[in-house]
């Protein structure tokens, strides 16, 4: 069974590429650390670390640290707010963004089959001005739909996911920016540690190019 995921991911990979490939592409690697830990009944913390290499690891392109925290609503419903600052490495160094997000989350099993989608607006301000729209925030609204088969203490569990970006560029208009498209498996290991890896192809409007993202995480529950 585990050899058929495999086999799964390894076409769902290559039919990306095959529809998907612009003439100007690129490729990232990213890496990714995490730790949760619920505080109080239904109020979880949660810590991240992540690493974004250009063209699969020739240099860091940044290096962010988030922390949230989440409230399960009831069952099937959570909102949360994070914030995240990220070193992104401009021509003149490395230079800080800072992100607030609130986030809406529902996850339903029906079956076998786990059914999960998040909103998560946030607010960017970056400390790089390179133009004079770079002095005010930006606003975003993201929103992903995730289908996953996840049997009961299964040690693999594929998924398919599609994220949409819309950006905010006055106060009443939001324009679609961005989609990324997601493949991947997520592993179940002891000690209430998991471990996943994905391919996603992002595709960018109003620029020139588009990129595949190859990601390794790993994140520890208490």
């Amino acid at each position: 069974m585990r050899k058929n995921y495999f086999i799964g991911l390894f076409f769902l990979i290559v039919c990306g590429y095959s529809t998907l490939y612009s003439q100007t592409h690129t490729n990232e690697l990213w890496t990714e650390l995490g730790v949760s830990s619920e505080i109080v009944y239904n109020l979880q913390a949660e810590a991240i670390i992540e690493t974004r290499f250009q063209e699969v690891g020739s240099y860091i392109k940044s290096i962010s640290g988030e922390v949230g925290v989440s409230y399960k609503l009831i069952k099937p419903i959570s909102v949360g707010i994070t914030y995240k600052c990220t070193e992104k490495n401009r021509p003149q160094g490395f230079f800080a963004a800072h992100t607030g997000a609130f986030t809406f989350s529902y996850r339903q099993k029906y079956g076998n089959v786990r059914v999960a989608y998040r909103n998560k607006f946030e607010i960017n301000r970056d400390t790089y001005i390179n133009e004079y729209t770079d002095l005010y925030p930006q606003f975003e609204d993201r929103n992903r739909f995730k289908l996953s088969y996840a049997r009961k203490k299964a040690f693999i569990s594929p998924s398919l996911s599609i994220e949409t970006f819309h950006t905010g560029y006055n106060q009443s208009q939001f324009l679609l920016s961005e989609i990324r498209y997601s493949c991947g498996v997520d592993f179940n290991l002891k000690n209430k540690f998991e471990a996943s890896t994905a391919y996603t192809y992002k595709q960018s409007f109003g620029k020139s190019v588009n990129t595949s993202i190859y990601s390794i995480s790993v994140s520890k529950s208490f």
